[in-house]
């Protein structure tokens, strides 16, 4: 799309410093208020609505480029000052003659197979307003033009939706959150940021059919979506995902698949995962939460040098990330709803210490009755319920694996129902410490300080602790004769005597709480892992029908190769507790 055109802007008045972030928006009045048109009740807004959030996205106190008519000038300029402000000439009529898809973009919003794929999207804007998709299709380009032609020489650019205040007013007028985002944009490098939600329901996303999504996403299913409301990043950040969106915008509508700027980022940051950095928000997709974010984060640093050295208890540690990355969480059970409950009660706090979290519930449920409650207590702690039958323990933690790699979040913890977060006091039978206090916030940063792929969360497991090199039970007779000269066989039995010690490379600690890294065995026990470290353990080599022992056994070999890095805390937080069990012969590993 061409730069449009502008007016002649005063000349601006310049600070020495020039500011690291410029706000890019746009507002047209589509006639979304309008009677006339077959917008859905619930769809329509008046464009007095859009002015009301519109200026409160004007006090935003940062230089800000705006593309509109000439109509809104007089009121942008009650709210801004010429210094930091850009008004960029916009109409419905340059929309158009500038958007190079208008003419596929009218083709498919007549086309009935496309209309009546969903019953809510005949009354949707992009079905109903014919400039709707032009304009939101444009911000990409909107955004590239501005970085292009730089009018404050800033470092960073980003797009916010003109009627963001709509449900981000308050967050809006914090005057903290704007340098924050300038540190999270700044450690990005030239990778674009962008917001996502989970979206696993439907036969199309916002319109686009979702197996034609999928296809073009290169993946199996579309799990996320990418917001279009708040995304930017460098200059290079924006023009490199600028141009595969622009490809990609074209390509689609050409073949006749249309949803809004939302579905087109989504294809291209599932087929180009190098250029975008991912922040996951709740399924609702609500922005609000990640400039909340923001502001805690700003209300966590010392007010001044001055405050900042006074005697005062060490605050908690942050993640060595600007943001903390999204953690998916995935809670496995069958059949034991009472358990179920349990575990989801013991973690309740540890999980309310993340605030980008999404939390599953993995239901191998058969009874149809636990799956009723199942899903019952799922929506009582916001969790999303995933039912696919019985794929028994192993086979549940391979869909999980899976279900991770395509969700978007960045870090993961894998549980079985019957793994609790203790409270105990004291230490374990190995003379770790029990209860751990924020253990997931300080593990999430022992797994990003130390490099790790993944790092369990218990030194001591019900069978044995991770003192002991447990892979030596699963490696083949030869393995296990080459690897261990001097424990050449094992016994039919557990003769915890006969087996070899762990061999640790690293002791660390972080925020008082200490790690060990080296040749940590895998096991089915609680554990963070990375996206990286996920592919590795879990995709890079199937199983038809995996056990434990056999992750087990290959992973060990990965890790005496160097390709998998682990680690386990010095710590025994988890408790193996049962409250409800079920009959022996319905388990099932995979």
């Amino acid at each position: 799309m061409p730069t449009p055109g502008r007016t002649a802007d005063p000349h601006p008045l310049r600070s020495s410093a020039s500011p690291p972030l410029t706000v890019v928006t746009a507002l047209l009045d589509l006639g979304r208020g309008s009677e006339h048109n077959s917008l859905a009740p619930d769809q329509r807004r008046t464009f007095s609505e859009y002015r009301a959030h519109f200026a409160r996205l004007l006090a935003v106190n940062l230089p800000m480029v705006i593309y509109t008519s000439s109509d809104l000038e007089p009121f942008i300029w009650r709210h801004r000052r010429p210094f930091n402000t850009r008004i960029r000439r916009l109409t419905l009529a340059s929309l158009e003659q500038d958007f190079t898809g208008f003419e596929a973009v009218a083709r498919i919003r007549g086309n009935s197979a496309w209309r009546n794929q969903a019953p809510w999207l005949p009354g949707s804007p992009q079905a109903a307003l014919a400039h709707y998709n032009p304009l939101v299709m444009s911000k990409p380009a909107l955004l590239a033009a501005t970085a292009a032609d730089d009018p404050f020489q800033s470092k960073h650019w980003v797009w916010l939706d003109a009627g963001i205040a709509r449900t981000c007013a308050s967050m809006l007028a914090n005057d903290t959150w704007p340098a924050q985002l300038s540190m999270l944009l700044q450690s990005l490098q030239n990778r674009l940021l962008t917001l996502a939600y989970p979206y696993l329901q439907g036969t199309e996303i916002h319109g686009f059919a979702r197996s034609a999504m999928a296809h073009w996403a290169n993946t199996n299913h579309v799990r996320w979506v990418t917001r279009g409301g708040l995304f930017g990043g460098s200059r290079s950040a924006i023009d490199a995902a600028g141009e595969r969106y622009q490809q990609t915008l074209d390509a689609t509508l050409a073949a006749g698949y249309m949803g809004t700027e939302e579905s087109v980022l989504t294809i291209v940051a599932h087929r180009h995962p190098a250029l975008f950095h991912r922040e996951m928000l709740a399924e609702d997709g609500l922005v609000a939460p990640f400039l909340q974010q923001l502001v805690d984060t700003a209300a966590q640093a010392p007010a001044s040098f001055q405050s900042s050295t006074r005697t005062a208890p060490r605050p908690p540690a942050p993640l060595p990330t600007a943001i903390p990355q999204a953690l998916s969480v995935y809670i496995l059970t069958f059949n034991a709803p009472r358990q179920l409950a349990v575990v989801l009660q013991s973690w309740h706090g540890e999980l309310h210490a993340l605030p980008a979290l999404q939390l599953h519930i993995v239901d191998n449920s058969t009874d149809p009755v636990c799956v009723a409650e199942n899903l019952r207590l799922g929506q009582r702690y916001g969790a999303l319920h995933l039912t696919h039958g019985n794929l028994g323990i192993c086979g549940g933690r391979q869909f999980v694996a899976d279900h991770f790699d395509e969700s978007g979040a960045a870090y993961m913890l894998f549980l079985e129902d019957d793994m609790l977060c203790s409270t105990a006091q004291g230490t374990c039978r190995s003379g770790m410490p029990r209860k751990t206090e924020r253990l997931l916030p300080r593990a999430l940063a022992i797994l990003l300080a130390a490099r790790l792929d993944f790092l369990k969360l218990s030194f001591t497991e019900f069978f044995g602790s991770n003192d002991q090199q447990w892979a030596w039970h699963n490696v083949s007779d030869e393995r296990r004769a080459a690897l261990w000269p001097t424990h050449p066989r094992r016994s039919s039995g557990l003769a915890l005597e006969d087996i070899p010690p762990t061999r640790f490379t690293r002791i660390g600690h972080l925020d008082g709480l200490a790690y060990a890294v080296g040749e940590v065995f895998y096991s089915n026990w609680p554990q963070l892992l990375t996206r990286a470290g996920n592919r590795r353990m879990f995709l890079e080599t199937r199983w038809r029908q995996p056990y434990e022992q056999t992750w087990m056994a290959h992973l060990y070999e990965r890790s005496l190769r160097g390709e998998l890095a682990g680690g386990v805390l010095l710590a025994s937080p988890i408790e193996h507790r049962r409250v409800q069990h079920y009959a022996s012969q319905e388990r099932i590993e995979s």
